[in-house]
């Protein structure tokens, strides 16, 4: 009977040492796949979203999963823009809907929200994409740790490649290629020197508000292309030269109007291969950003 039980203990063992070495050969034959897929011995681009710039980087990712939630404070501290400017109206917005959710309703909405970053050659976190949604929460930072003393929000990082230690001319090639950083100011041409060290020195661009607003009257489709409401505003600002940059009712009716009424001048651009609302409807769809627009 003895002999028996030790038997079965021993099989039992020898099955989760087995299980162990096949785990282990499964990760490692991943880490391998992967280093194998490297197009030069330094440099490796993942396919899909999550892109790790180096092999050692994707061997890791297998492992760590390129994933970090951090508070408030160190977002705050370590996160660098990849663009100039921002929308106004967006940001307004989203800080109103902070200030009045409770600490529960902020933590879901945050989590819901991973922020992706390239970490450059400084190890600093730039992100390429939450710009908007950062920047409403770092304006908000002074008041939420008044609101919840001794809590803090946590956000998720998810790294898709790093340079850190590596050359600037590497990272800079990488950012532009994947555009993960838009080097123009209000449709003009812009340096890297120009990109602001901190989310709150963007700059306002009314344009770029407009386009965000024509995407929530359902005028315009956002899709997922590099630059999307860049390119709108881009265009937005050339047509309406004119137009006064303040938020009134009038202004932004008239370009609603003219888009409805010239829809092929707007071609070029993406965003209108649907059905689109008449000027009533669109105006029905924002009027719950009445008070971020200043009406």
């Amino acid at each position: 009977m003895l002999g028996e039980i030790q038997a079965k203990y021993f099989l039992s063992c020898a099955d989760k040492t087995r299980m162990v070495i096949d785990v282990r050969k499964i990760i490692l034959a991943l880490i391998l796949a992967n280093l194998a897929a490297c197009s030069t011995p330094n440099h490796f681009i993942e396919r899909g979203p999550a892109q790790v710039s180096s092999c050692a980087h994707a061997a890791r990712g297998i492992i760590e999963g390129f994933q970090e939630v951090v508070s408030l404070t160190k977002a705050y501290k370590k996160t660098r823009p990849g663009q100039l400017t921002y929308g106004r109206p967006r940001v307004d917005y989203l800080r109103q809907r902070i200030q009045v959710w409770d600490f529960e309703e902020m933590q879901e909405y945050i989590d819901a929200r991973p922020i992706p970053y390239v970490e450059d050659p400084s190890g600093n976190w730039v992100i390429h994409d939450r710009h908007h949604f950062l920047l409403a929460f770092f304006k908000e930072r002074e008041d939420l740790i008044e609101r919840f003393p001794g809590r803090s929000p946590k956000f998720t990082y998810q790294r898709t490649a790093g340079f850190k230690g590596q050359s600037w001319e590497s990272y800079r090639a990488f950012m532009e290629k994947e555009k993960y950083v838009h080097l123009r100011f209000k449709g003009q041409p812009a340096s890297w020197e120009d990109l602001p060290e901190r989310l709150e020195d963007l700059q306002k661009d009314y344009f770029r508000g407009m386009a965000w607003v024509l995407v929530k009257a359902g005028i315009v489709s956002k899709k997922p292309v590099p630059f999307f409401e860049f390119e709108w505003a881009h265009f937005l600002r050339q047509r309406f030269s004119k137009l006064p940059t303040k938020w009134r009712l009038r202004h932004v009716k008239a370009v609603m109007q003219d888009i409805l009424e010239n829809p092929d001048d707007y071609r070029q651009l993406e965003g209108l291969d649907h059905e689109i609302p008449s000027l009533e409807e669109a105006l029905e769809n924002i009027e719950k950003y009445a008070i971020a627009l200043g009406w």
